[in-house]
């Protein structure tokens, strides 16, 4: 059996909330129930509409709506662990496709494959002028949850780009050799509040998820600041068709 990876999923380093990739989700609830209209862009493009019936008689308790699933059919197909690839799942999620949810349940925004990109803007179906505060992924708050992995061990700047100048720190430590397989340990909550990122330092195991929640208007961004490449008497070792990801040149960067 040929097992295939998405090297999107390798190759990403940095993170925005409001720029979802396979490394990152978004959490919302529709405390409101009835008929809600939503949008999903990539890279500023409107990509397609579906729609989410808040009911609460609904027994679904959690929505999962995966962006890419709206690329257009000639998009690159899903890669399913036997290697083969299958257009099913991209196929099912065309323009007005309709999702369910209980009000006390969640809507869960994800990313499946690719490259990412992706935003999504909810609002109700029936224009009401009452509504004045429509979900928006670039914007969360009211206890919006952005949900990021982080795989490449070394140190991470945390930013609110909507906030004040209050910066995280990220430390992600290079994975140890062990006798038993390695699990990440239990996801870590931050709190994204007027007075920046509580906690504002965080030690992480690669793999080791964060749930950042927005308690104010939020825009999280993760930036690589310095790579952990392992010990100095490491061996060098490159495992066959990987590429380790590099730094962007700041210097070229400005220029």
């Amino acid at each position: 059996m040929k097992l295939t990876f998405d090297q999107n999923l390798f190759t990403q380093i940095g993170l925005d909330s409001g720029s979802l990739t396979m490394l990152g989700g978004v959490t919302h609830r529709f405390l409101e129930p009835g008929q809600y209209r939503g949008v999903v862009y990539r890279n500023g493009e409107n990509l397609a509409d579906f729609y989410v019936n808040v009911d609460k008689n609904s027994p679904v308790a959690q929505a999962n709506i995966d962006l890419a699933a709206f690329e257009p059919t000639q998009a690159a197909a899903a890669t399913s662990t036997t290697g083969s690839t299958c257009n099913c799942q991209r196929e099912s999620a065309k323009a007005g496709t309709k999702f369910e949810v209980n009000p006390k349940g969640y809507a869960v925004f994800h990313v499946s494959a690719g490259a990412g990109g992706y935003a999504v803007r909810v609002s109700k179906a029936a224009e009401d002028p009452k509504q004045q505060n429509p979900f928006d992924s670039r914007e969360l708050k009211g206890d919006d949850i952005f949900s990021a992995v982080i795989l490449r061990p070394g140190t991470y700047s945390a930013t609110n780009t909507l906030g004040g100048k209050e910066k995280g720190k990220i430390i992600v430590g290079y994975p140890k050799i062990g006798k038993t397989a390695y699990r990440p340990p239990s996801p870590v909550k931050v709190a994204c509040s007027e007075r920046g990122f509580e906690p504002g330092k965080l030690e992480l195991q690669p793999g080791q998820a964060i749930l950042f929640h927005a308690a104010v208007p939020t825009r999280i961004t993760l930036e690589l600041t310095k790579a952990d490449d392992g010990p100095a008497d490491r061996a060098a070792h490159v495992r066959s068709g990987w590429k380790k990801a590099a730094l962007p040149d700041k210097k070229k960067k400005k220029a």
